[in-house]
């Protein structure tokens, strides 16, 4: 027995293969999260482009809609569809539209409930500029906010609280209106 264990714990001939399938699977795991890290950086950078593209042409209701500041129902399935086309993925895309105004004394939202913003348009009130003409008047706010789902093993480590929501990651952009 004393032979045997010498035997065992002075024989390197095994070393080699473990050591390669340790190294292996740890590379393995380097790489899996490289690629989640890949894609999920992907999707967000369309959301983030698409947000940004649609709070521009919302933030232009006054040229486009003759003078219409309202947002309904109709502009949120209009936005879903454009959404959709712009970032191209089969992904069910949940829409969120804001509108912040001294006029309303408030804001005005619609959109998916599972879709709200990590920060509401009424908290970004003091954001809005005051207008040239008169100094008392502030200017309206658009705010829209896109998710959709991922499934990432690393997107708790990798998001930022204010991207995430239950099953995905979201993007919200923020603009002033015309």
């Amino acid at each position: 027995m004393h032979r045997f264990k010498h035997h065992f714990f002075n024989d390197n001939r095994g070393s080699v293969s473990i050591e390669f399938i340790f190294a292996s699977m740890f590379l393995l795991i380097i790489f899996a999260f490289m690629v989640d890290l890949v894609v999920l950086r992907s999707t967000m950078g369309k959301l983030d482009r698409t947000s940004n593209s649609l709070v521009n042409i919302l933030r232009e209701r006054t040229q486009f809609y003759s003078g219409n500041a309202e947002i309904n129902s109709e502009d949120v399935v209009n936005f879903k569809k454009l959404a959709g086309l712009m970032i191209n993925s089969d992904r069910a895309i949940g829409v969120y539209l804001e509108r912040w105004g001294e006029e309303q004394n408030g804001k005005m939202a619609i959109g998916d409930p599972n879709c709200r913003p990590a920060v509401s348009l009424r908290e970004r009130a003091n954001l809005s500029p005051r207008s040239e003409i008169s100094n008392t008047r502030r200017i309206p706010l658009y705010q829209v906010t896109l998710c959709t789902e991922t499934h990432s093993l690393f997107r708790a480590m990798i998001m930022d609280k204010e991207n995430r929501v239950t099953e995905g990651i979201r993007s919200s952009s923020l603009a002033v209106s015309r």
